[in-house]
């Protein structure tokens, strides 16, 4: 990925590299095979802007796919979801989505807590609450 933000990101893990690095728009097939069976965190990052959404699954290929479906989905007023609202409004293909890491089921909101707190930006990036699991 030559992404400006994608570069940040990369910066700001310090050393860290991601499992694996995906255009939204463009490798749905490839993200849906290669996270099954998998536990994890993720990163989705706005290509455009730069605003950043950290979020977790024990299921990513089954979490994953939700945001793969965005087209199909409808937002209730009032809803908060800002990654959600954003990719609708956007497109996929506005967006990478990284996998920061995998890990057993049962670490993954300790993970996710690690990587909102050393990548995010409450109030100006995607997530709301700066607790994981919310």
């Amino acid at each position: 990925m030559s992404n400006k933000y994608y570069k940040k990101l990369l910066k700001d893990l310090r050393g860290k590299r991601p499992v694996a690095t995906y255009d939204l728009g463009c490798d749905q097939a490839k993200i849906l095979r290669e996270n099954k069976n998998r536990s994890g965190t993720y990163c989705l990052i706005n290509k455009k802007n730069g605003k950043r959404y950290v979020g977790s699954s024990i299921d990513l290929c089954k979490r994953l796919r939700y945001y793969l479906r965005i087209n199909d989905m409808i937002i209730l007023p009032g809803a908060r979801s800002a990654i959600y609202s954003s990719l609708k409004k956007n497109g996929l293909g506005d967006f990478i989505l990284v996998i920061l890491d995998t890990c057993a089921p049962e670490n993954v909101t300790s993970q996710e807590q690690h990587y909102i707190d050393s990548l995010i930006n409450i109030g100006v990036d995607y997530n709301l609450n700066p607790k994981a699991g919310s």
